[in-house]
């Protein structure tokens, strides 16, 4: 945990990498601005980029500063010009993504990544695969080659292969793990790896409150019209949750949220924590799904 009290203040930023330090919340800009455009910034300020983007006191200050989100702008810039010079600062700082329980850049890190492109793909293949790296960090890697096959057709089959070769390892990797990646290839419609993905699911390393069970992930492949066996009452959860689901279940917000049939994807969460309850997106949905936010009322157009 980081000693709050030893947080150096910010850099100094020249014009125009500086104006990002007065853009403020990210949160109400609902589509990322062109920020080459709009601020005049270019492959020359990457530097100065990547200098925002890894400042400690940026990162830490106080959470209802408008600077505190100048890094958030600063790797949506890199993104955006899409310098491949940047590829191994942003993948430095994956590790914020468990180190400090932070799901802003675990969402934003691999539209970055699809960005910049291809050249990506090797270094966010490595750090998917190294186990000593925390296990939404790993995620987003996975993540962010699921973006950039989406982005770059040509690298599709490329990032299914890697992304099934880590599924392989399954008997080795954390339930979890193996649901998100199981979660990725199947939103890649990635049939060719349905034989790793059956093996995973058959010997029981799998999460199935990510993605549900192995028929839910036929039928979301196209491989199954129907399920041959029926859902649980409380989906996927562990039975440890159930207790907790019932309660959920009865309480206003998961009344809106299984009578709507479209919701927005509420903001992520930002380091330091917002004031506020909110549903984490690695959290079981209130709707009682049993599946995770993300992969429920929190996937763009709801469940």
């Amino acid at each position: 945990m980081i000693d709050l009290s030893q947080i150096p203040p910010p850099q100094q930023y020249d014009p125009p990498v500086s104006q990002l330090l007065t853009v403020g919340d990210a949160r109400n800009l609902f589509q990322w601005p062109d920020y080459p455009a709009t601020y005049g910034l270019t492959l020359d300020h990457v530097p100065d980029l990547i200098r925002m983007l890894q400042d400690v006191g940026l990162n830490w200050a106080n959470s209802d500063s408008v600077e505190v989100w100048s890094p958030v702008h600063a790797w949506r810039a890199l993104g955006q010009l899409r310098d491949e010079a940047a590829i191994p600062a942003l993948i430095a700082t994956f590790s914020r993504i468990d180190e400090e329980d932070s799901e802003w850049p675990q969402d934003e890190y691999p539209e970055v990544m699809a960005l910049i492109g291809p050249a990506a793909i090797p270094a966010l293949q490595a750090y998917m695969a190294d186990e000593g790296n925390g296990l939404w960090s790993r995620s987003a890697a996975g993540d962010a080659l699921a973006k950039i096959a989406e982005a770059h057709p040509q690298s599709r089959d490329d990032c299914v292969a890697i992304l099934a070769d880590q599924l392989s390892r399954h008997e080795r990797q954390d339930p979890s793990q193996n649901g998100l990646l199981i979660s990725v290839l199947t939103d890649l419609q990635a049939v060719e790896a349905a034989p790793v993905m059956e093996a995973a699911f058959a010997a029981g390393s799998v999460d199935v409150s990510v993605q549900g069970d192995w028929e839910e992930v036929q039928i979301e492949l196209g491989l199954l019209d129907e399920r041959l066996t029926s859902r649980p009452e409380y989906g996927w959860l562990p039975e440890e949750m159930i207790p907790l689901a019932q309660e959920l279940r009865e309480s206003p917000l998961a009344q809106m949220l299984a009578n709507t049939a479209a919701q927005p994807e509420s903001p992520p969460r930002v380091q330091p924590e917002p004031q506020g309850k909110k549903v984490g997106r690695n959290e079981p949905c209130l709707c009682g799904s049993g599946l995770k936010y993300k992969k429920c009322h929190g996937k763009p157009g709801g469940r």
